[in-house]
């Protein structure tokens, strides 16, 4: 996982995931990657249904913009069936590095739920 050259992301630039999922069976599967502080809950996820052919199914998914600040993140990834259950586990897969600003610090006793990077613009008179 990284920018499209291999190297960091920067905030706000694209972030490319590409893996090979094995499978026994051709089978219906949800794909789904997703970005996260390290742990198992992700900040960003994405979700594509497909199918997974037997043997080896080449998977590749491009975040347009990654509204991320500044810090290291895991690429986490998993399969699912019809019914939810596992054919792949949720699972990290990759750590990426981001290139950009650092967040705004939140007021004491404000608890940031993600750390999502916004741009913004001020006005005071």
């Amino acid at each position: 996982a990284g920018a499209p050259d291999g190297g960091p992301v920067l905030s706000e630039g694209p972030l490319d995931v590409r893996l090979t999922v094995e499978s026994d069976d051709e089978r219906a599967a949800a794909v789904c990657i997703g970005v996260s502080e390290g742990t198992a809950a992700p900040v960003i996820v994405v979700r594509r249904d497909t199918t997974l052919r037997k043997g080896e199914t080449a998977v590749g998914c491009r975040f347009d913009q990654v509204p991320l600040p500044r810090g290291r993140y895991s690429v986490w990834f998993g399969a699912f069936d019809r019914a939810g259950g596992d054919l792949v586990p949720w699972h990290p897969v990759a750590d990426v590095d981001v290139h950009g600003p650092m967040l705004d610090p939140a007021p004491s006793g404000v608890v940031r739920l993600a750390p999502v990077h916004v741009r913004a613009t001020w006005d005071s008179q």
